[in-house]
């Protein structure tokens, strides 16, 4: 049955339009060489400040205190200790040895850092509200708030801190940072206050700059002094006559000013909830906007070290940015659209693009800078995904409408020969693979679950089978004669049609924030579980997938698309999250595009990475080029686990782990079921290189584990070593 249709073609592209590839001279691009956002912790408290010493991060944590978290992988930290305080900490510096606390209400507190992961409170002194803490070799100096100055004290004992002078200030400071002879006082509504050390006892104030918004964080390199003033952005001030500065420049950003950190020509500037700006002041008279990245909640405080800036967030705990370098990338083209972009699949130059109200549209990629509308309104429905089938034919879901079934023999002009009404809302759909009776496998919602197409006839193609999903089935991928069904309400289904027939689920992964989608390359699937996290799994036996590996993800994803070793995660107002997939045990978070609206679907062609991204149209960049595996160009990237030797493997009785490196004090190894609960704990303590342990195939409590495949993980290593554990 042939319905009506709309289509309208430009004739220019009729005559012209080919089906050779894109003509473009881009390239993809290595992601995890550009800015982007690594990871998260939700640290508790409300994370006001950062200091970094060694391989950790202490924050100042509001009403959890001191929080102590490991950074020795970045993109991997871990809260490893804390200590509380009275007050609201909101400060801090770390030196000789101790933690220097601005504690509010709680005044100053000093912590021994002996043993990092558990300080040991030294000293104190009690202040009206301590706000901020700078320290300059046996000198504290504290930002006194409701006492509108600075308070000088003696910490060459930090256990006893002792009260040694003071100077007044015109407002409330907020933020101290030091250089030389100079301590730089971020006053709030007194606005930018330059302060002599000299006489580190006896502070001097020199100048002031005043501001119309107030300053909340400061930053000194040499004679240049960065401040961050609130709605208006960052101020540059030459100081280089501490009693006449004078402004450079001033560059306002998008949101609120709170904080700067200065490195190689680069401002990085904590911009409330507009994330992390950087801004480039290689030539201070001239800055200039090069990058942004959004955090969660609020970008506070900023501090830099190695290939990562490190925001304190309040409730948005602690951000980890890759800052290898200032740039964003870009979309090199844009087709924009009324409607949303729901879909889309490449043949050639030629790009059929689903739309929830315009339908399916034909694109012209010829030059990818430029996209061109070719034909649209050629479906009646609200078109959510499409697919390219052999013999020039083309599947779009249709939502209410079910499925259709195109003739492309005119690729401008797709013209519908079948369609087939499903129970549901067609979302999504596969196709089974050649060789196999023509079969479409369709998510269909939540009135319909998984729907089993037959198109051997592709003007009437029919439902022959069907298997339910508890929630509503949004997105589907196959492996070999299984398909796996993305429900977004309760998790994965994974149902064999080796019959299909009579399709059969073998296993149900229940996900509390249920899937936001799923994908398959090799017998290794990648699944996102609709809150915040990507997991990997092994399908060796798809009726008992096993989760390899994992990593953390900026928020909800509308799907999941595997291209070589890369994942691409649609993740709706988010943009994309590029993730390296080269050792599936160790997925790493290798970029990110924004995008201007709602992530919904990606396809690879050629060097191109098109994504469909809802109001704003079809979206046209380079893909990622991933590096080569466990390249060390990626910042942060740590020693993986193949750095262990296990012999025998398979092994019965007891199994030997050798390691290549030496460990740091009080490192395990983790042996985890296929379920990934942790079932034995080995002390590795200072163990040296080329030494090992033994695993006797033992739990906790001293019992025989059952045969199967079980994992090791070893502290201060990425990803995990498989052991198949025979008897």
């Amino acid at each position: 049955m042939i319905l009506p249709r709309r289509v309208f073609l430009h004739a220019a592209a009729a005559l012209v339009l080919g089906l050779s590839a894109p003509s473009t001279s881009a390239q993809c691009v290595d992601y995890s060489r550009l800015l982007h956002w690594a990871t998260d912790l939700d640290a508790p408290g409300s994370i006001n400040a950062v200091a970094l010493e060694g391989s950790y991060a202490y924050l100042a944590a509001g009403p959890a205190g001191l929080v102590v978290v490991d950074r020795t992988d970045p993109r991997n930290p871990r809260t490893v200790g804390s200590a509380e305080t009275p007050g609201l900490a909101s400060d801090l510096r770390i030196a000789r040895g101790h933690a220097f606390v601005a504690d509010w209400t709680g005044g100053f507190r000093t912590f021994d850092l002996t043993d990092p992961e558990a300080p040991e409170p030294a000293g104190v002194y009690q202040g009206s509200a301590i706000a901020a803490v700078e320290v300059v070799g046996e000198i504290a100096y504290l930002a006194d708030l409701l006492g509108s100055r600075i308070v000088v004290l003696d910490v060459s004992d930090p256990a006893s801190p002792a009260l040694v002078g003071s100077v007044a200030l015109p407002d409330w400071p907020f933020a101290l940072t030091s250089g030389g002879d100079l301590l730089l006082v971020a006053d709030g509504g007194g606005g930018a206050i330059v302060v002599s050390i000299e006489d580190p006892r006896r502070p001097v104030v020199e100048s002031q700059v005043v501001t119309d918004a107030g300053c909340f964080g400061a930053e000194l390199i040499g004679s240049t002094a960065y401040f961050t003033q609130y709605d208006q952005g960052l101020r540059i001030v030459d100081v280089s006559d501490p009693a006449d500065p004078g402004t450079i420049a001033v560059l306002d950003t998008p949101r609120l000013a709170y904080d700067v950190a200065v490195r190689d020509g680069l401002a990085y500037v904590a911009d409330e909830t507009a994330g992390l700006q950087v801004i480039d002041v290689s030539v201070p008279a001239d800055p200039r906007l090069v990058g942004t990245v959004d955090t969660d909640y609020w970008a506070y405080r900023v501090e830099l070290d190695g290939g990562f800036a490190y925001v304190a967030g309040l409730e948005g705990g602690l951000n980890v940015i890759a800052i290898p370098a200032p740039d964003n990338p870009a979309p090199i083209g844009r087709f924009d659209t009324i409607g949303g972009v729901t879909g889309v699949a490449v043949d050639g130059s030629i790009a059929y693009v689903t739309n929830h109200l315009a339908g399916l549209q034909v694109v012209d990629l010829a030059d990818p800078e430029a996209p061109r509308l070719v034909a649209e309104r050629i479906t009646l429905g609200s078109a959510r995904a499409v697919l390219l089938l052999p013999g020039r034919r083309l599947a779009v879901a249709e939502g209410r409408r079910g499925v259709s079934i195109f003739d492309r023999s005119d690729p401008l002009a797709p013209r519908l020969i079948g369609r087939v009404d499903t129970p549901g809302y067609a979302y999504d759909l596969v196709s089974s693979p050649p060789g196999s009776p023509p079969t479409l496998f369709v998510a269909d919602g939540r009135d319909g679950g998984l729907q089993v197409v037959d198109w051997s006839d592709p003007t009437a193609p029919r439902l022959v089978g069907a298997s339910a999903t508890p929630g509503s089935a949004r997105r589907i991928a196959l492996w070999r004669s299984h398909v796996l069904v993305s429900d977004i309400d309760a998790g994965i289904s994974i149902v064999d049609v080796s019959d299909r027939e009579d399709p059969r689920e073998v296993r149900f992964l229940a996900l509390p924030e249920g899937s936001g989608g799923v994908a398959v390359s090799g017998g290794i699937a990648a699944v996102h579980d609709g809150e915040r996290t990507l997991r990997v799994l092994d399908l060796e036996d798809p009726a008992e997938p096993v989760e390899i590996g994992s990593v953390l993800t900026r928020g909800s994803t509308r799907d999941v698309r595997i291209h070589e070793k890369t994942v691409y995660l649609s993740l709706d107002q988010h943009g994309i999250h590029v993730v390296d997939l080269f050792d599936p045990t160790d997925p790493v978070i290798a970029g990110a595009i924004d995008s201007p609206g709602f992530a919904a679907r990606t396809t690879v062609a050629g060097e191109l990475l098109l994504l469909a991204d809802g109001p704003q149209g079809l979206l046209v960049a380079p893909r990622h080029c991933a590096p080569k595996p466990y390249d060390d160009r990626t910042p942060g990237r740590m020693r993986k686990a193949p750095a262990v030797t296990l012999s025998p493997n398979p092994a019965w009785g007891r199994v030997a782990i050798r390691l290549e490196t030496a460990t740091r004090a009080g490192a395990e190894a983790t042996i985890h079921d296929a379920a990934g609960r942790r079932i034995r704990a080995i002390p590795l303590d200072g163990l040296v290189a080329g030494g090992s342990v033994v695993w006797d195939g033992r739990d906790e409590r001293g019992r025989r584990v059952a045969p199967g495949i079980y994992f090791l993980r070893i502290d201060g290593m990425r990803g995990a070593e498989r052991i198949v554990w025979m008897r």
